[in-house]
């Protein structure tokens, strides 16, 4: 897929922004930070989560860097290259098109949920097989 890293940094990003922001929200409302200057306590809380949402996204990014890897359809056949997948820990989104990319979704505890979707397409002599470079060294 062609911007799935930017995707995934956004979105790996507001979600630890937005979960900093509440987990330390509640934890500053039972301790009553707010009762003195609310709006410097929410301004620290959006600054701190600002800056845990980006270095915690670049670091889920840099521990699951993606590559893409060919195989030969000469060496692997279809259905060894499904079953390779689930033993790495990876289970086949089901579409509701016919499409030229299959997506695959990581099952837990095989492989992580922050490892990100698998992509295989197949040219005329090639699976050509995107996804975390952990894993796929594996297969």
């Amino acid at each position: 897929m062609k911007h799935y890293t930017l995707l995934r940094f956004v979105k790996l990003n507001l979600y630890f922004f937005s979960a900093y922001c509440l987990l330390t929200g509640l934890w500053y409302g039972v301790t009553n930070r707010f009762e003195t200057e609310a709006a410097t306590v929410v301004k620290e809380i959006m600054l701190n989560a600002a800056i845990f949402g980006l270095l915690f996204s670049l670091l889920m990014l840099s521990w699951y860097r993606r590559t893409r890897l060919l195989l030969a359809t000469t060496k692997i056949s279809y259905a060894e290259l499904q079953q390779r997948l689930s033993a790495i820990g990876f289970e086949k989104v089901p579409q509701a098109q016919k499409s030229k990319m299959e997506v695959y979704k990581p099952t837990p505890p095989k492989a992580a949920a922050m490892a990100g979707k698998l992509f295989v397409s197949k040219s005329p002599s090639f699976y050509i097989v995107e996804g975390p470079a952990r894993l796929l060294k594996k297969l």
